[in-house]
C-alpha cells in the first residue's frame, strides 16, 4: 500500500549525514539519517529485473504450496472441522477466544497472496514493490518456524545496509523503554504497566495509553515479524528489545508505508517530545560514492540485483555445500529462527560503532563484556545478602556447565530455594533444548539429563520436596528427542502411545505426480532378455550420442549431490566408454540399468526419506502409503497422510532409556511451569504434552500430579485480560525443516534423475514422460536465494485433545495463572542473566504453588478450557463431597490390603519383625557398615581416577612417548570399567540409608557421616567419570593417525577396465584412470616384442590424503566415545589401525594396476605411445577426472581382435574383512583389492 502523499525521491539532505566514529579500533563510516518516506523513496529506487522478481515470488509460492504443513489451514483457521475430547474446549486462532488476533488478521492465504503480489508488479519493481510487502505476508502467519529467507538472500545483503528505528527526536537516538509493574506482585492480580524512557514516566503516546499504542502500531502491525499467535508473548519479546533500543535490520522490516511518520509523547511530569520513524542508511559500503550522492548509492546497491544467487546458478554445487545425503534427519531439530529483534541485538553486540551511532551503551546490550560485568556485580551483591538457610541448600547443578562450554552455553540447571514462608521448592531452569556441537563437544545431552534428573529426584526425596518450578521462559526449543525424554521423566510408567503425540503431513500435487510414475515396466524389462536385445538393436549412433550427453550431465549432478558412490561412478563411466566405442552389449546395458535402478530405489519414497514414521504399537511404516481427507481452511477433502509417531519419541522408549528410568519415580506432586509465552517448538512439545496428560488424568480422577502454567508480563491488565491474550507456549513443534536442499530436494531430484536415466537406457518412453510431468511440479530455486526456505513439515496433534482435533498450532492455550509483572534479563544464555531478577522471578512464581490449590480438576462445563477456577469462599457441593469421601475410604481400604499382602509376601531374609527390635537394630547396623565400607572403597577409586586423569590432562606428552601414553590410556580404560556406574551406585547406597529407621545414636552418627561422604562423592564422580569416558585433548592428539605410507599403495590393486578399438590406422587401448599422473604410468615391451605391459600407480593427492586422515581421526574419536573397549584395543596398535583404515577408504580409488596385452602381429612397436585425455581443463594430476589413458599402437594389417589380454599374474592371500589388528573402522576390506604380485 502507498500512503496518501507521494513517496519522496531519494535525496540526501545536507544535515542527514551522521559523521564517522572510531570505537575500540573499529572504524564506523557513519550513516545518512532519512525520514520514513525518504527511506522508502530510496528503497523504491533500488530496482531489480522484473523477470527475476517474478520468478522468485512464484518459486517461493510453489515451494510453500508443496511443502508447508499449514498451507491449507492458515487461509482460514476457523473454517476447519474439529472436535475436542472432554474436558477440553480451547479457542481457535482468529476467533474471539483465539489469543487476541481478529479473524481478518488470522487469515493468510499464503500461496495466492504471493502470486497476487507477483501479478501486481510494475515493469521495474523496487524493493518497496515486492520484498517489504512479502515480508509482511509472512509476518502475518505469526509462525516462528517459518523463514522464507532462511539465512539471508541477495536482497537481504542490500536491505541490511539500512537500520529502521524509532527515534527520540530530543536526543536523536533509538527510543529505549522499560516496563515494570506499579504494585506488589500477586498471582492473578492486576498489572498496571509503568513505562519509563529517558528517566521519565510516559503518560501517553499520541493520546493513547503506551501499552495500547505499542499494541496497535507494533505488536499487531505485520511490518514487524513477531512469530507468536497470541499478542502477549509478542509484547514480552518486544519489551526485551525496547530495553536496549527500538531498531531493526532493514531486511526484517515489512511494509511500513502506511505508518504515521512521527508521534507526540507526553510524560507524567508534563513534559513532551516527539518520536519519529527513521531509516539509517549505513555508509560503510559507499566509499566509491561522493558524499550526498544518492543516485550513486542507489546504483551501487542496485548492481547487486542483476545476477542471481549461487543457489540458482549452481543448484547442485550449492546442495553439496549445504550438506550431504548423510545428514542426520532422524533427530528433528525444532528451534526457532533468530527473530528480527535477536538479529538486531546480535548486530549491536558485535558492532561498537553502531552502538555509538544509536547512542546505546554497551552494558545495556546482552552478551557484551560490559553487560556481563554489570550482571556479575549484581549477582555478587545478591549472594552476599542471602539468608544463611538458603546458602545451606544444595548448590546449583548444571545441565552442561557453561564454564565447560566453549560458547558459555547451557541447557539449564536445578537448585533449591525457599519461598516467602520458608518452605523449600525445587527450581529447574530449562533455558533451551539445543546446544550446538561446537558449544557442547562430546556432551551427550540425553544421558546427561538422565543423571541430572536422578540427582534432582534423589535430592528432592531426601529433603521432602514435592514442589517443582520449571522455568521455560524464552526457551525457543531444540531437539525433539530430548523433549520427549523430559516427558518420560515426569511420567516414567506411561506407555509409548500415551506419551508420543501424533503427526501428519499434507499430501500435495507433487507427491501425486510422483505416485503416477509407473516403474513396473522397468523391472519387467530387466528380466526380459529378448527386450534387452531389441533395445540394443534400436540404439542408433545418434541416440547413443544423446544418451551419453544425458548420462554425463546427470551423473555429474548426482556426484555433486553426493548421491552416487565411487563404484557406481566407475561403472557408469564404463557405460560412457562403451557408448564412445559403440560397444554397448547386453552386459553393459544390464549392469548400467542395475546401478541406476538400485540407486534410485535406495531413496524409496523420497518424500518420507527422513520421516521415520511409527504406528501406535511402535512399528515403523510409511505414512504416505495411505491418505485421509479433512476440511481445512474452508477447503473440503484436503489430503493428509496417516497419523504417525516420530522416531524422536520412539527413542525415549528404547531399552536404554527404559532401563535408565527404572525405579526413578517422580516425587513431585505440584509442578508449575513459569513462562513469558516464548516457550515454543520442542519446549511446547515437552511442557504442553506433560500438562495435557496431567489434565486428562485429573479429568478421569486418576492423577495426584498437578501441572499448571504461570505466565508473566504480556499486555498487563487483569487475569481475565491475560487469559484472552497470553499463552504460556507458542509455535508448537512440527518437524522443522531447515535444510530442504539436502533432506528434500536432493532425494527428490536424485530419485527422479536416476529413474529418468534408467528409462532412457531401457527406451521406456511412457516412464520418461511421467517423470518429465513430475518435474513440472517441483518448485524452482528462487532467483536471489542462498538457501531454500525454512518451514514446519508436519502438523502436530496433542493426543489428549482426541482424534478429531486440529493441530496444536491453531489453538490458543490461555495461561492458568498470571504473574502481573515484567522481568528483565531472565532469558537467553547464562552470561545474559540478571541473577537478581531471576531470583525475584522464581520467588514470585513460587506464589503460584499456593494458588494451585484453588484450581479444580477439569470439568466438561468449562468456562474457557478446563473448568471453573475455585476462588476463596467457594463451597464444595454435597454430591462432590460425598464422592470424595467415598474415594478416600476405598483408597484407604486398598492401601491396607496392599500393606498386608506385601508384608506377608516378604522373603524371610528381608522381613522386618518389629517384635524383635534387637535383631532389627543389628541388621540396620550391618547395612550402615556395608554402605560405609562401599563408600570408602569408592572414595579411593574416585581419587585415583581424578589423579590419573588430571595428570593426563596437564601433561605435555612428546611424540616419542606416544606408546607410553597409550599404555596409560589402556590402564585408565580398566579403571573406567569400575567407575562407569559410580553415580548410580552412590545413589543406590544413599537410598538404602534413606530407608533405614530405628537407628541407634551411634548408627545415626555413622549414617550422617556416610551420607556426607556420599554427597561429596556424588559431586566428585560426575567431574571424574566424564574425564575417563573419553581420551583428553593430549591423548587424542597423540592418537591422530599417521599419514599413509606411499609404498603401501603399491601393494593395493586398482582395477581398470581396458577397451580396444581401431581408429585412423591405429590400434587404441583405453581405460578410465581417475586422477592418474602421467609420470606414474609405465609402458614396457617384452624382449620378443609380443607383449605390452601397462603399469601405473594412482596415489591420493595431499587433499585426498588429508580428507581420509580426518575421517579416520573422527572415527577414532567416535570409537573412543561409543565403544571404550574397542578403543583400548586400537590405541595399542595405532599404526596398523591407520594403515588398514587407509586401505578401507582407498580401495577401488588408489593403488597399482598392471596389465599385460599380447600384441597383434602387425603393430608398429616403435610407434607405441601413451597420451592423456582429461575431461577437465585443469592440468594438475589430482584434477584429471575422469582421465582416459590411450595406448596408440600404429597398425599395418590385422584387426583389433588380435589383441589378447589382459593377462594377470596370481596374487597372495588378502586381508579379508578385518584388518591386521583384528577389527575394522569402516566395515572391512574387499579381498579383490588385496595386495598382489605382478605377473
Amino acid at each position: 500500500m502507498r500512503p496518501v502523499e507521494a513517496l519522496a525521491g531519494c535525496v540526501f539532505r545536507p544535515d542527514s549525514l551522521r559523521q564517522s566514529v572510531v570505537v575500540q579500533s573499529i572504524n564506523f563510516d557513519g550513516a545518512y539519517s532519512l525520514s520514513l518516506h525518504e527511506g522508502l523513496g530510496c528503497l523504491e529506487k533500488i530496482v531489480a529485473p522484473y523477470a527475476a522478481v517474478n520468478q522468485s515470488l512464484h518459486a517461493v509460492a510453489d515451494f510453500y504450496e508443496q511443502f508447508y504443513a499449514f498451507r491449507y489451514i492458515c487461509a482460514d483457521p476457523a473454517a476447519s472441522d474439529q472436535v475436542q475430547a472432554p474436558p477440553f474446549d480451547y479457542g481457535i486462532y482468529g476467533t474471539p477466544r483465539g489469543g487476541g488476533a481478529s479473524a481478518e488478521d488470522a487469515r493468510v492465504d499464503l500461496v495466492d497472496e504471493l502470486r497476487a503480489l507477483a501479478a501486481s508488479l510494475p515493469s521495474k519493481p523496487g524493493l518497496t514493490d515486492w520484498y517489504l510487502p512479502a515480508n509482511s505476508i509472512f509476518a502475518r502467519l505469526r509462525d516462528s518456524h517459518v523463514d522464507w529467507r532462511n539465512g539471508g538472500t541477495k536482497v537481504d545483503s542490500i536491505l541490511n545496509q539500512f537500520i529502521f528505528m524509532l527515534q527520540d527526536d530530543r536526543a536523536q537516538k533509538a527510543v529505549r523503554i522499560q516496563v515494570a509493574a506499579r504494585d506488589t506482585v500477586v498471582v492473578n492480580g492486576f498489572a498496571v504497566p509503568k513505562f519509563l524512557s529517558q528517566g521519565g514516566e510516559i503518560a501517553s503516546i499520541d493520546g493513547l495509553q503506551p501499552m495500547r499504542w505499542f499494541r496497535l502500531h507494533v505488536l499487531e502491525n505485520p511490518a514487524f515479524n513477531y512469530g507468536f499467535k497470541s499478542v502477549g508473548p509478542r509484547a514480552n519479546s518486544f519489551f526485551k528489545l525496547g530495553r536496549i533500543g527500538i531498531a531493526w535490520l532493514g531486511s526484517n522490516v515489512g511494509d511500513v508505508s502506511s505508518m504515521k511518520p512521527s508521534v507526540n509523547v507526553t510524560f507524567a511530569d508534563g513534559s513532551a517530545c516527539t518520536w519519529s520513524w527513521r531509516w539509517l542508511w549505513l555508509t560503510r559500503n559507499l566509499a566509491s560514492c561522493k558524499l550526498f550522492d544518492a543516485a550513486c548509492a542507489v546504483k551501487f546497491l542496485e548492481a547487486h540485483l542483476t545476477n542471481s544467487s549461487a543457489l540458482f546458478q549452481h543448484a547442485a554445487e550449492a546442495a553439496s555445500q549445504l550438506s550431504s545425503r548423510d545428514a542426520d534427519g532422524r533427530r528433528s531439530e525444532n528451534v526457532m529462527k533468530h527473530s528480527a529483534d535477536a538479529d538486531m541485538v546480535e548486530l549491536l553486540r558485535k558492532d561498537p560503532g553502531l552502538r555509538t551511532l544509536l547512542q546505546i551503551q554497551e552494558e545495556d546490550v546482552p552478551g557484551t563484556e560490559a553487560h556481563r560485568r554489570v550482571l556479575g556485580h549484581l549477582g555478587l551483591r545478591e549472594r552476599a545478602g542471602q539468608a544463611v538457610s538458603l546458602l545451606a541448600l544444595p548448590p546449583r547443578r548444571w545441565l552442561l556447565n557453561p564454564a565447560a562450554s566453549p560458547l558459555g552455553a547451557s541447557y539449564g540447571y536445578f537448585e533449591f530455594q525457599e519461598d516467602e514462608g520458608g518452605k523449600v521448592f525445587a527450581v529447574f531452569k530449562l533455558s533451551r533444548l539445543y546446544v550446538s556441537s561446537t558449544g557442547s563437544v562430546g556432551y551427550d545431552a540425553k544421558m546427561e539429563f538422565v543423571s541430572f534428573w536422578k540427582e534432582l529426584v534423589y535430592t528432592a526425596k531426601e529433603r521432602g520436596v514435592d514442589r517443582l518450578l520449571i522455568d521455560v521462559a524464552g526457551n525457543a526449543g531444540g531437539f525433539v528427542d530430548l523433549a520427549y525424554l523430559l516427558v518420560r521423566a515426569l511420567y516414567p510408567f506411561l506407555e509409548f502411545q500415551q506419551v508420543c503425540n501424533t503427526y501428519d503431513r499434507p499430501v500435495g500435487s507433487l507427491y501425486k505426480a510422483w505416485r503416477e510414475v509407473d516403474t513396473t515396466p522397468l523391472a519387467a524389462f530387466m528380466d526380459d532378455d529378448t527386450a534387452i536385445q531389441q533395445r540394443l538393436k534400436q540404439m542408433t549412433p545418434e541416440e547413443q550420442a544423446a544418451m551419453k550427453s544425458v548420462l554425463q550431465k546427470i551423473t555429474k549432478a548426482c556426484m555433486e549431490m553426493d548421491v552416487l558412490d565411487m563404484d557406481d561412478v566407475l561403472q557408469i563411466q564404463s557405460a560412457i566408454d562403451s557408448l564412445d566405442t559403440g560397444e554397448v552389449d547386453e552386459d553393459s546395458l544390464r549392469g548400467t540399468l542395475e546401478i541406476l535402478t538400485a540407486s534410485a530405489e535406495s531413496f524409496g519414497n523420497p518424500f518420507s526419506l527422513y520421516l521415520d514414521g511409527y504406528a501406535a504399537n511402535g512399528t515403523p511404516f510409511d505414512p504416505f502409503k495411505s491418505t485421509r481427507t479433512a476440511r481445512r481452511g474452508g477447503k473440503p477433502n484436503v489430503k493428509l497422510t496417516e497419523f504417525f509417531r516420530i522416531e524422536d519419541c520412539v527413542m525415549a522408549f528404547t531399552q536404554k532409556f527404559v532401563d535408565a528410568f527404572r525405579g526413578v519415580e517422580n516425587p513431585f506432586t505440584n509442578i508449575v511451569f513459569v513462562s513469558d509465552g516464548g516457550c515454543g517448538s520442542s519446549c511446547d512439545t515437552f511442557s504442553r504434552t506433560a500438562y495435557m496428560i496431567a489434565k486428562k488424568q485429573q479429568h478421569h480422577g486418576g492423577s495426584r500430579l498437578q501441572i499448571n502454567y504461570v505466565t508473566f508480563g504480556g499486555l498487563g491488565g487483569s487475569f481475565d485480560d491475560a487469559q484472552r491474550t497470553l499463552s504460556a507456549t507458542s509455535f508448537p513443534g512440527g518437524n522443522l525443516m531447515m535444510a530442504a536442499m539436502a533432506q528434500l530436494y536432493n532425494p527428490i531430484y536424485s530419485a527422479a534423475a536416476l529413474g529418468y536415466l534408467a528409462a532412457e537406457w531401457a527406451g521406456l518412453g511412457p516412464m520418461k514422460k511421467q517423470l518429465a510431468h513430475f518435474r513440472t511440479f517441483v518448485p524452482q530455486y528462487p532467483y536471489y536465494w542462498n538457501n531454500l526456505p525454512q518451514y514446519p513439515q508436519s502438523e502436530m496433534y496433542q493426543n489428549a485433545l482426541g482424534d478429531y482435533a486440529l493441530p496444536a498450532e491453531f489453538y490458543f492455550f490461555p495461561t492458568d495463572m498470571y504473574l502481573p509483572d515484567w522481568y528483565a534479563d531472565v532469558v537467553g544464555e547464562p552470561h545474559e542473566w540478571n541473577e537478581s531478577e531471576l531470583r525475584r522471578l522464581h520467588m514470585d512464581a513460587a506464589k503460584a504453588f499456593k494458588a494451585v490449590s484453588m484450581i479444580l480438576s477439569p470439568s466438561a462445563a468449562s468456562r474457557d478450557l478446563l473448568g471453573k477456577q475455585l476462588f476463596p469462599g467457594t463451597v464444595l457441593k454435597g454430591t462432590h463431597f460425598a464422592w470424595l469421601v467415598g474415594l478416600v475410604v476405598l483408597a484407604s481400604a486398598a492401601l491396607f490390603l496392599l500393606v498386608v499382602l506385601t508384608l506377608t509376601k516378604l522373603s524371610e531374609g528381608l522381613r522386618v519383625d518389629f517384635s524383635q527390635p534387637e535383631l532389627h537394630e543389628h541388621m540396620v547396623s550391618d547395612e550402615v557398615q556395608k554402605v560405609k565400607e562401599h563408600q570408602e572403597n569408592m572414595l579411593k577409586e574416585v581419587h585415583d581416577l581424578a589423579r590419573t586423569t588430571s595428570m593426563l590432562a596437564k601433561h605435555e606428552v612428546p611424540a616419542n612417548q606416544a606408546e607410553k601414553l597409550r599404555a596409560e590410556l589402556a590402564a585408565v580404560g580398566e579403571a573406567r570399567k569400575k567407575a562407569r556406574n559410580f553415580g548410580e551406585d552412590l545413589l543406590e547406597d544413599m537410598m538404602v540409608l534413606d530407608n533405614l529407621s530405628k537407628l541407634t545414636p551411634e548408627d545415626r552418627s555413622l549414617r550422617k557421616a556416610t551420607i556426607a561422604g556420599l554427597e561429596g562423592l556424588l559431586q566428585a564422580a560426575p567431574e571424574v567419570c566424564p574425564e575417563v569416558s573419553k581420551p583428553g585433548t593430549v591423548a587424542m592428539s597423540v592418537l591422530e593417525p599417521p599419514p599413509p605410507d606411499q609404498d603401501m599403495w603399491k601393494q593395493v590393486r586398482l582395477p581398470l577396465r581396458f577397451h580396444a578399438r581401431e581408429e585412423d590406422g591405429q590400434y587404441v587401448l583405453s581405460a578410465t584412470a581417475p586422477g592418474l599422473c602421467p609420470d606414474d604410468l609405465k609402458l614396457e615391451l617384452s624382449h620378443d616384442a609380443t607383449t605390452l605391459k601397462v603399469e601405473g600407480l594412482r596415489l591420493p593427492t595431499q587433499k585426498e590424503e588429508d580428507k581420509m586422515r580426518r575421517r579416520i581421526a573422527k572415527k577414532i574419536r567416535e570409537t573412543a566415545e561409543r565403544s571404550p573397549e574397542k578403543f583400548e584395543v586400537l590405541a595399542k596398535c595405532l599404526p596398523d589401525v591407520a594403515a588398514d583404515a587407509y586401505l578401507e577408504l582407498g580401495q577401488a580409488q588408489y593403488g597399482r594396476f598392471a596389465e599385460a596385452f599380447r600384441l597383434p602381429h602387425d603393430v608398429d612397436v616403435e610407434s607405441i605411445d601413451a597420451s592423456f585425455a582429461p575431461r577437465t581443463q585443469t592440468a594438475s594430476c589430482g584434477s584429471f577426472f575422469p582421465n582416459v589413458l590411450d595406448e596408440l599402437c600404429h597398425k599395418g594389417h590385422g584387426t583389433v581382435s588380435a589383441f589378447i589380454g589382459p593377462s594377470r599374474g596370481g596374487g597372495r592371500q588378502g586381508l579379508g574383512s578385518a584388518g591386521r589388528w583384528g577389527d575394522s573402522l569402516f566395515g572391512g576390506h574387499d579381498d579383490y583389492f588385496r595386495p598382489f604380485a605382478l605377473f
